[in-house]
């Protein structure tokens, strides 16, 4: 079984800091301490660990640009830290992707994870025409009348667990996306 970890971001409550402000260090840089404190007996190259993932869910009331500006600050903290010869994962629905796109198509650089439960065989991402998508999660939505949920051995039918599938076959999978 291949594993990763990946990281509910909260730009709204973790801001990229001024460095001219005198202030705690509760940034992005920050949240990626927290991140790795937790997590970073999962960031080293092996055959399960996948890369890691940073979660946004919106903009968080503030503008897409620097929604942005902090994901480039939270990705290169990961990496640096992490040792990461290559980006991490961006998880997000199509709205985001297609508002973070629009903000600053530098979002590219990273694989995107999207979230898109309608019954198309492919997600929507004609918002983003230059950014294709690595894995999709096409079932778990919290209100199973919206996206149905998705059912795994184990698990109690009325629980639903988050399914996800990937664009394309195993062996790429390892050879992308496999901390190296």
């Amino acid at each position: 079984m291949l594993v990763s970890v990946y990281h509910l971001g909260r730009p709204d409550l973790n801001p990229v800091l001024n460095p001219d402000e005198d202030s705690f260090d509760i940034s992005a840089p920050g949240e990626v301490d927290c991140f790795f404190n937790k997590s970073s007996n999962y960031l080293i190259a092996n055959d399960r660990y996948l890369k890691p993932a940073l979660d946004i869910e919106g903009n968080y009331g503030k503008d897409w640009k620097e929604i942005v500006d902090w994901i480039h600050v939270w990705m290169e903290w990961v990496k640096e830290k992490a040792n990461l010869s290559e980006n991490p994962i961006l998880y997000c629905s199509k709205d985001t992707a297609k508002n973070l796109y629009n903000a600053d198509s530098t979002i590219t650089k990273y694989p995107l994870w999207i979230v898109d439960y309608s019954n198309n065989e492919f997600p929507d991402t004609s918002g983003c025409p230059d950014w294709d998508w690595a894995f999709r999660q096409y079932a778990g939505h919290k209100n199973a009348y919206l996206a149905g949920r998705g059912r795994c051995p184990g698990f109690a039918v009325d629980a639903g667990v988050d399914l996800n599938i990937y664009n394309s076959d195993i062996e790429d999978l390892k050879s992308k996306f496999l901390i190296q």
